[in-house]
């Protein structure tokens, strides 16, 4: 069946297939939940690292371990700031969000891979322009959607491609747009990026390298935006060459399926890199020294305590793979406030059904914690539709919530709503609220 698309005046609903967009189940509600979780006895209390060798293998000296003596809290209060409507049009719209991420004039990117390009639009959710097309010429994108990042002059967006020199893992590249006029400036290729950032003339990327082992490395932006607009991108192959990444990622194929992406915060002096399905955070610098690791826990999403017993829930001998995907809530974003707190997002996952017939629901979490990884507000529970999978992007304490919503079941009437949050690491309610004014 084809796709139906109308615009249905200036509020930016489509009319789409139902079949299209039900891809993906997310929750609906808050918790119902409430209370502390009492603090465990001494001898439960979880080891983040657990082993000399665990720490060697996470960038630790040996003998470093983490250990949370914090009684669980509920999760920081975020105020609803404000909500908006994507304006889309039958020409110009979103069919299968990826990213999203928030220029530095507040300007919101959504990477499409159904229609293989970026949606740039304004606060107010009236769209600005769209960059690239579907296709494997200059500008154009074979699989959008893994990581991109947005400066004044420069719009940068991966592109898996489907050939190109061995031990490409994937075959890949970065795009560079001129931000403002949308040219398509040229490209450079790469090893397998899931985040990227600009900060201060500096473009960090990183990934789950297999080549290599590393996740992380940095370049000037400059040499890399000449060199792609005067054509001597495509002989530039950039790798992680920094920071190893984790034991568990090296060891199973099916760590590296399941959460195989990287997520990052770059700040002035350093970076916090998260790895998708590990229960830690790494504090680095641009250099790849590791500073400190930053231990996660959890309240309501399912988590793992260390590698060891994350590979032990990822073992398909003994799980289905609807148990295994459910068994962890994978990392979706970090940021920072510059007043010494981490917020993270995780989606989390629940089984409903009987085994055979499970239907998978997802959920997302925002939590908060200090820098050194005390002080922890764990797993507000964002309330989303049930239509496609919800999106997310940070800018300092703000979180913003890319949601579907179907306006008519039997039209398929939809629109794409944008939420606004302001986290309160203060605050641990565990409440949406809205702010007040």
């Amino acid at each position: 069946m084809g796709r139906t698309i109308e615009l249905s005046g200036q509020t930016g609903i489509l009319l789409l297939p139902l079949a299209a967009l039900l891809l993906w189940s997310a929750s609906a509600g808050p918790s119902s939940e409430e209370g502390n979780s009492p603090l465990p006895a001494e001898g439960n209390l979880p080891y983040y690292f657990d082993t000399p060798q665990g720490a060697q293998s996470s960038g630790l000296s040996p003998g470093d371990r983490h250990v949370s003596l914090v009684p669980q809290r509920l999760g920081p209060t975020l105020h609803l700031l404000d909500s908006i409507v994507l304006q889309e049009t039958r020409q110009s719209y979103i069919g299968n969000p990826m990213v999203m991420f928030v220029g530095p004039d507040s300007s919101l990117y959504v990477i499409d891979s159904f229609g293989q390009s970026v949606l740039r639009f304004d606060r107010t959710g009236q769209q600005i322009r769209r960059y690239g097309r579907a296709g494997e010429g200059p500008g154009e994108f074979v699989s959008a959607g893994r990581a991109g990042f947005a400066s004044r002059t420069v719009l940068g967006v991966t592109d898996g491609r489907s050939s190109g020199p061995p031990g490409m893992a994937p075959n890949q590249v970065v795009e560079f747009f001129d931000t403002e006029s949308g040219e398509h400036v040229g490209s450079v290729r790469t090893t397998n990026v899931s985040f990227l950032a600009s900060q201060g003339g500096i473009i960090w990327l990183a990934g789950i390298d297999v080549g290599t082992w590393r996740t992380l490395t940095t370049r000037e932006l400059s040499p890399l935006w000449r060199g792609a607009r005067e054509g001597r991108g495509a002989g530039t192959v950039v790798s992680m060459d920094r920071v190893p990444v984790p034991s568990s990622y090296r060891e199973s194929s099916l760590v590296r399926g399941l959460g195989g992406f990287v997520r990052m915060h770059v700040g002035d002096e350093d970076a916090i890199v998260g790895f998708a399905a590990v229960p830690f955070l790494l504090r680095v610098t641009a250099a790849g020294e590791i500073r400190d690791t930053i231990p996660l826990r959890a309240r309501l999403r399912a988590s793992v305590s260390n590698e060891a017993e994350l590979m032990e829930v990822m073992d398909p001998a003994s799980r289905s793979r609807e148990e295994i995907f459910a068994s962890v809530a994978p990392l979706l974003g970090i940021s920072r406030d510059g007043k010494g707190h981490v917020f993270t997002v995780h989606q989390g996952t629940k089984l409903l059904g009987e085994r055979g017939q499970r239907q998978i629901v997802g959920r997302l979490y925002a939590s908060s914690l200090l820098d050194d990884g005390s002080d922890q507000c764990l797993d507000t529970e964002i309330p989303t539709s049930d239509v496609g999978r919800p999106i997310s992007a940070f800018r300092g304490e703000e979180l913003f919530v890319l949601d579907r919503r179907i306006l008519d079941i039997d039209l398929g009437e939809l629109r794409t709503v944008v939420r606004r949050f302001r986290i309160d690491p203060s605050s641990c309610t565990g409440e949406i609220r809205k702010a007040d004014g």
